[in-house]
């Protein structure tokens, strides 16, 4: 049944590398009552855009047909991809935009992530896995450098926290490990956020690397044990065989 605009549910996918946002997105793109966009404010940043440019994309995006199939439309983004973060969340609050914040429980793997689809890019141009002859082998990992990029990426993620709070909108926390061991339950509440009827949905990517971070990591060992103590040393344990 056609939605007048009104009826159309406004969502914005928040987030940082590695954390589901590209999974997500595919499954909404096997929704037909959903029109998925997704980063649109990245290619304008990396392009030389402006901010004026950014708000009217995103003001289009947001923007449903008068008369049409869709119940929710929205996109993805990075808050640092923004030109204007300010003028951004007032565009998020006149919209009444749904905020979905991605975000994964162990920090070890996400880290992990991040640097095999460096490696990835850097071989086949693609950020995520869609064939599994191009799987990457193992890396080896500097850990001072890993301590370093650690702290880099805790510092983006507490940003993006920070943004979200500040926003007051309707915010639903979705985690990665939630979005791939409980695929449906976790969708079932997604839709329910976005107030549309379920459906079976379906990505074509692959999940990047083996639950085993022995499989992933040259120098398992040798990193672990830099960790021994702290808070991350049973994430390096989460999944093992």
């Amino acid at each position: 049944m056609p939605r007048l605009w009104f009826q159309v549910r406004r969502y914005v996918i928040l987030f940082e590398g590695r954390t589901g946002s590209s999974y997500l997105t595919e499954l909404f793109w096997s929704h037909p009552r959903i029109r998925a966009r997704s980063e649109g404010l990245a290619a304008i940043y990396h392009d030389g855009g402006t901010a004026a440019e950014q708000l009217c994309w995103a003001r289009a995006a947001l923007t449903p047909p008068v008369l049409g199939r869709f119940s929710a439309v929205g996109f993805k983004t990075k808050v640092h991809e923004m030109f204007d973060p300010r003028r951004m969340a007032e565009l998020f609050r006149a919209k009444n935009a749904h905020v979905f914040h991605m975000q994964r429980r162990n920090r070890i793997k996400l880290l992990l992530s991040e640097i095999n689809a460096l490696r990835l890019s850097q071989k086949t141009g693609q950020w995520n896995i869609y064939r599994e002859e191009d799987r990457l082998p193992p890396v080896r990992v500097d850990p001072e450098e890993f301590r370093f990029l650690l702290k880099g990426r805790e510092e983006r993620e507490q940003k993006l926290t920070d943004y979200v709070a500040a926003l007051g909108l309707p915010t639903l926390p979705v985690f990665y490990e939630d979005l791939v061991r409980e695929k449906e339950k976790t969708l079932d509440r997604i839709f329910s956020f976005l107030g549309i009827e379920p459906r079976a949905l379906r990505a074509k990517m692959i999940k990047h690397n083996s639950e085993d971070l022995r499989e992933v990591i040259e120098n398992f060992d040798d990193l672990r044990s830099r960790f021994v103590g702290t808070p991350y040393e049973p994430m390096f344990d989460e999944g093992a065989k």
